[in-house]
């Protein structure tokens, strides 16, 4: 497969998503995917931010080693992504990502959708939801979210739906 390494960021995090007409990266037509990873364990931001009002929609892609312990440190969440807009995830891997909370995802904005489909979130860690951070609405189907370390999904507020996927051995 391809990868794309980012080497750095403005304001924690290398992607700032802010176009309320949708940004969509799908790598399903590349053999073996695309990978975005950032600096791994000692990194110091995260992946993607999706603002207020804005959208994003990922498909077959793996986002890898967002965050990292100084990131995680500084108070940061959402390792691989920070959503405070509407988020869409199909078929994705998230894993090796690390934040304050939210390890592989923060769904904390004010006005925030996130969804997953036929995701695997495994390897990502934080101090409460090591996969996913929901203090808003979340739907998560046919996804297996295990191995994260601050527990699968942490719970603050809003409404949350899960259909047929595993959530497992998170510690």
């Amino acid at each position: 497969g391809q990868t794309i390494t980012l080497t750095g960021a403005a304001n924690n995090w290398a992607i700032t998503i802010a176009d309320s007409a949708g940004v969509t990266i799908d790598a399903s037509s590349l053999t073996n995917g695309l990978t975005i990873q950032g600096g791994g364990p000692g990194g110091n931001f995260g992946l993607f931010i999706v603002n207020t009002g804005a959208n994003l929609m990922l498909r077959n892609l793996t986002l890898a080693n967002g965050g990292g312990s100084a990131f995680a440190s500084a108070g940061n969440d959402g390792g691989a992504i920070f959503n405070s807009g509407t988020t869409t995830l199909i078929g994705c891997t998230l894993t090796g990502n690390s934040a304050r909370s939210g390890g592989a995802i923060d769904n904390g904005g004010a006005a925030t959708q996130l969804t997953l489909l036929q995701c695997k979130l495994t390897g990502n860690s934080a101090s409460s939801g090591g996969g996913i951070y929901r203090s808003r609405p979340l739907t998560v189907s046919q996804c297996a979210i295990s191995g994260n370390m601050g527990g699968g999904i942490g719970f603050g507020a809003g409404p949350v739906s899960l259909a047929n996927g595993i959530v497992a051995r998170n510690t």
